[in-house]
């Protein structure tokens, strides 16, 4: 899953960085939880396009059974996973985990998979912009019927059903991500 971005274009990360401080973190715990995120969303990229999948390291392997079990048990489908979209505007870039079309329901929900143990009061804030931000990068390349809600899935380590957290677009998210963007903007001239 390569990804090449286009020079002088902000990713969504760029934006989110000064908000989100992994500092406390031990370094050696953070680049192991790093890989095991990385390998759990390959693996649910491969299983989304039918690609037979990597053999997962044992300490990923509960995440992706998690996924497994939460797709079986709402019934949901991912036509598209791991797009990267760009907007001329503001030079902004982001990669989506997937869109999830779930039954019964017309529009396509913008979903990201955390494999984090926990999820605090700025982290569920920091969630809420960051969906808010490829939201907007969703409707900058006229992705057609796309939801207004947005989820976050904790996927579980031991392949339970996964904790979900569901956010919603809005006029007043749209105005916190584009201070957040002018912000950058402002340190980060294009």
């Amino acid at each position: 899953m390569e990804d090449i971005i286009k020079e002088g274009y902000a990713r969504v990360s760029d934006i989110m960085r000064p908000w989100e401080d992994f500092s406390m973190i031990p370094q050696d715990i953070l680049e192991r939880k790093t890989r095991i995120g990385s390998d759990v969303h390959e693996a649910i990229y491969l299983h989304n396009e039918c690609i037979p999948s990597i053999a997962l390291r044992e300490e990923a392997g509960g995440y992706f059974l998690s996924f497994l079990r939460w797709t079986k048990f709402t019934g949901a489908r991912i036509p598209f996973s791991e797009i990267r979209l760009y907007d001329e505007v503001f030079k902004l870039t982001g990669k989506y985990d997937a869109l999830v079309r779930m039954p019964n329901e017309d529009g396509l929900i913008l979903v990201d998979w955390k494999t984090v143990a926990t999820c605090t009061k700025e982290m569920n804030r920091n969630w809420a912009l960051r969906g808010g931000l490829y939201h907007y990068l969703m409707r900058q390349n006229d992705l057609p019927n796309i939801s207004e809600r947005f989820m976050y899935i904790q996927l579980d380590p031991h392949g339970e059903l996964p904790k979900v957290r569901e956010y919603h677009f809005s006029s007043e998210l749209m105005s916190d991500c584009l201070a957040h963007i002018q912000s950058y903007r402002y340190h980060n001239p294009i």
